[in-house]
């Protein structure tokens, strides 16, 4: 409690950057939500979902802003792990190519036999 944020991101100038961006809009009354990696790449990187409000006195007047931060690193990790192309074993593809071989002599037999009557 009471320690400024942007001064804790000191060591992650990237991070503070974005921060303060998000922070600019929330003060300017925007409510939104972001959804930003934080960490470093080389370690833990987290994905944080993070929904900005604005807060207002009883006569609607903006005074301050204020923030919900969730970690949604699984969510993402599955997402991306989906999205990558999948590498396929050299028993898969040589049983692949086995049924498309036999599935095109069938056909090429059928289309000859049908030729032929």
């Amino acid at each position: 409690m009471g320690d400024n944020l942007l001064d804790l991101l000191d060591d992650r100038p990237e991070h503070r950057v974005t921060v303060k961006k998000h922070w600019s809009r929330a003060l300017a009354g925007e409510e939104f939500t972001v959804v930003d990696e934080f960490g470093d790449p080389n370690l833990d990187r987290r994905f944080l979902r993070t929904k900005f409000n604005s807060l207002r006195d009883r006569n609607g007047e903006l005074v301050g802003a204020f923030q919900f931060v969730y970690d949604v690193t699984d969510g993402f990790a599955i997402k991306l792990a989906l999205r990558k192309p999948r590498r396929i074993s050299a028993g898969t593809k040589k049983s692949m190519r086995s049924a498309i071989d036999g599935a095109s002599r069938r056909l090429q037999q059928s289309a000859d036999g049908h030729l032929r009557g």
